[in-house]
């Protein structure tokens, strides 16, 4: 129709670029790229330029053996825990708890539990933050354990924290960093990836 050879690029290509050109990691370093959509991807980008994909998905890590079982029907991975069924009986719990109705499906766009909470806690909701608390534990402890297997302490986090969650995010790096074994810890460079899947 357009005359012209068009190719289909994914979202996490495109976040990919973005970030690359817009962060420091750019500069002829090596780092992790970890990409949230639909699952949670990762890549090694090599200061040489060239690019690792890491194969399967971080979402399905295994954070607590014979743990809450998550969609995939394995038990204890780390979607469940971070933003899948485990988070949002989590969630139910403490509104309960706290006599607040609890948020239709629906209300939860298709980001994800993990993004609400992220977008309720810029209003200092206190159930919200509360449950926050876990999901980052998680979340910290999968990206601390990427850190170790890859060996690389730089990683770039694209498609979940927005600029409004630095208070958030400071609280991830914080949690990553303590997760990690002593040595590995004061290297940790952790950055916001500002791409968003909608930008794309």
């Amino acid at each position: 129709l357009l005359g012209v050879p068009v190719e289909i690029v994914s979202d996490s290509a495109v976040q990919a670029f973005l970030d690359w050109e817009t962060l420091s990691c750019s500069e002829e370093r090596s780092f992790l790229h970890v990409v949230f959509g639909d699952s949670v991807h990762v890549t090694y980008y090599h200061a040489s330029g060239r690019k690792f994909e890491v194969p399967g998905t971080l979402s399905h890590l295994t954070l607590v053996p014979g743990g809450a079982e998550c969609r995939c029907g394995r038990r204890g991975g780390l979607e469940t825990y971070f933003n899948g069924l485990e988070l949002q009986r989590r969630y139910d719990e403490v509104l309960d708890r706290a006599g607040q109705e609890r948020v239709p499906p629906e209300t939860i766009r298709s980001r994800g539990l993990m993004r609400h909470l992220l977008n309720r806690s810029l209003l200092q909701d206190p159930c919200a933050e509360e449950v926050l608390e876990g999901a980052t534990e998680a979340l910290a402890v999968a990206l601390a354990n990427l850190v170790m297997l890859a060996d690389e302490s730089c990683m770039v986090l694209s498609g979940l924290y927005s600029s409004n969650d630095t208070r958030n995010f400071r609280k991830l790096r914080a949690a990553v960093a303590r997760n990690l074994p002593e040595g590995y810890g004061a290297g940790l460079d952790l950055s916001m990836g500002l791409a968003l899947p909608a930008e794309c």
